[in-house]
């Protein structure tokens, strides 16, 4: 199933599904490569012939500006005017002024949870332009392109009023609605059947690197004399040597940690042997009773239920209408409202397979729980030397995923603990790998 350039990771429904050689990277220097969603952007144009000023508040999810009156006299330097809107800047709270690139006044990008606005509520000698309003669907307005400048006079069609101001703050499918994305969903399932959510593992040398020293050190109980795994928490590996508890019942579930993982561990035979075998095709060799106790909280990417069931082939569909969905900044550029679903769609690799570019998306949870399985992880990076070139994967790197966890927050791997996590839409650090999804 290798292909030049892909590495096959598995199939769901009849649909194969093939990880990319290297990270969808940026070509264009308007935007980041790998924030999960734009800002929202405003232009405030001066007129510094004559005496003017403006009294305006701002206010993201992340913290605000409060009311303040800018003034300036006739003939003052535009420079001189642009500092006193940047010392305003608040850039922890994602609130940043900045000249404009055609030195008529001053640009604020406003960013975070939630609706993200800047309330003007006096001006005089100057234009507030609210440039997200102009938001739109390239396949409405298709003779604008990514890295356009916007004509603001132009008769395009944009998307609902409103809604732009939420890139970073609402998920994608409140947004665009009627485009068949997938709503949010926080439940992730382990290979146990608990919902685990955010805390679910996915690479196991990383998930156990850290769950070892930082996980719980006191077990939940489920008030029937066993262990409530289904509340998603983990114990140190201290912790979990130490529970000796030994509870009877028919559940297994209701045994003390240490004695249900030691049938895991040693059984030869039935039900316990095979789930053994299961996880050490895919994690490697047991060592412990206390590496069983991890694996069985790893992603379940075959889930009938939770996130990567709703995702499941959905991934490309999911991409293509977030990349189709451009913002405008305010130098009047056209850039993705979504980058890694734009850069995902546009990944530049030519396959003598007849693999077009326009293929490509951004991950699905599944996909991410495939890739960066230990032993596929390690497949994808062989075939990667094979080929001659590439970025290999690592389980230390964060990778988001084309699916919305809640109204702020997409689901992404935690290079620091292994996990699949929430992540809010503005993180600087995530990385997308593109997939390839090939009906059978």
């Amino acid at each position: 199933y290798e292909t030049n350039h892909d590495t096959y990771i598995g199939t769901f429904d009849g649909v194969a599904h093939f990880v990319a050689r290297d990270d969808a990277m940026a070509n264009n220097s308007l935007y980041s490569d790998t924030v999960a969603a734009t800002s929202c952007f405003y232009r405030i144009e001066i007129d510094n012939s004559v005496a003017g000023s403006i009294t305006f508040s701002v206010a993201s999810g992340n913290g605000s500006v409060a009311s303040n009156t800018i003034s300036w006299s006739a003939g003052e330097a535009m420079s001189a005017i642009v500092a006193k809107f940047t010392a305003k800047s608040v850039s922890g709270s994602y609130i940043v002024f900045k000249a404009l690139a055609d030195g008529k006044g001053v640009g604020l990008e406003v960013g975070g949870y939630g609706a993200n606005t800047l309330t003007v509520s006096a001006s005089t000698a100057c234009t507030v332009i609210d440039c997200s309003g102009f938001a739109f669907y390239l396949s409405q307005n298709p003779a604008v392109k990514m890295g356009d400048t916007f004509n603001p006079n132009a008769a395009y069609t944009f998307i609902g009023k409103g809604v732009h101001h939420n890139f970073r703050g609402a998920a994608a499918s409140t947004i665009l609605t009627g485009k068949g994305l997938v709503a949010a969903n926080s439940s992730c399932i382990g290979n146990d059947g608990y919902n685990y959510s955010y805390r679910t593992g996915v690479n196991f040398a990383k998930w156990k690197e850290w769950a070892s020293t930082n996980g719980d050190s006191v077990f939940e109980d489920d008030g029937e004399g066993g262990t409530d795994e289904s509340v998603g928490k983990v114990m140190k590996e201290a912790e979990f040597n130490a529970d000796v508890r030994d509870y009877t019942g028919s559940d297994s579930h209701h045994l003390g940690m240490k004695e249900y993982y030691t049938h895991l561990f040693t059984d030869q035979t039935g039900d316990y042997a095979a789930l053994r075998q299961k996880y050490e095709a895919m994690y490697g060799k047991m060592t412990s009773m206390y590496d069983a106790y991890l694996m069985s909280h790893i992603m379940d990417v075959a889930a009938n239920s939770g996130i990567t069931a709703n995702m499941r082939n959905k991934g490309k569909n999911q991409t293509t209408v977030k990349a189709d969905c451009m913002n405008v900044n305010y130098d009047y550029k056209v850039i993705p409202a979504y980058p890694p679903e734009y850069n995902a769609t546009h990944y530049g690799v030519e396959s003598s397979e007849g693999f077009a570019p326009s293929t490509y998306y951004h991950p699905e949870p599944g996909d991410i729980g495939l890739f960066l399985r230990d032993d596929i992880m390690q497949l994808v990076n062989a075939n990667i030397t094979a080929s001659g070139g590439g970025t290999a994967l690592t389980n230390s790197v964060y990778r988001g995923s084309s699916a919305d966890y809640d109204g702020n927050n997409t689901w992404s791997f935690s290079g620091t603990s292994g996990r699949f996590n929430y992540s809010t839409r503005y993180r600087s650090n995530f990385r997308s790998r593109p997939v390839l999804a090939l009906a059978l």
